[in-house]
């Protein structure tokens, strides 16, 4: 199976990545594409409550539904702490950078090699 758009919802969850993790400032997003499932898959973690957090919730519930209603099926899966599926090793991460006030977006085996300032 291919996914059609998985460029297009690729675009779509790196321009949101930096304006949920500025929002939210102790949010840490993980994603990767799935050959298995032939989609995105994103994790949400955080070290501060923000998953309990109603807003949070709100915002991302409001993400999660417009892009199944773009992509259909080819739309990414979402989870909190890797509950739902694990991601690998190489899987991006995106998280804020309170020092740089940047949200910082790389692949932890390779270092953090970006700094990303949200457009809110």
């Amino acid at each position: 199976m291919i996914n059609i758009y998985r460029k297009q919802t690729e675009k779509e969850l790196r321009d949101w990545f930096p304006i949920i993790t500025k929002k939210y400032q102790g949010l840490k997003i993980k994603f990767e594409f799935s050959n298995d499932m032939c989609v995105w898959v994103v994790s949400f973690s955080a070290c501060d409550g923000t998953l309990e957090n109603e807003e949070f919730n709100i915002d991302a519930l409001a993400f999660a539904n417009d892009v199944n209603l773009k992509y259909g099926d080819d739309a990414p899966l979402f989870t909190d702490n890797e509950e739902l599926f694990k991601l690998s090793p190489s899987a991006e991460i995106f998280e804020y950078n309170r020092q740089s006030k940047n949200v910082a977006m790389g692949n932890p085996l390779f270092g953090f090699q970006q700094q990303v300032s949200p457009s809110i």
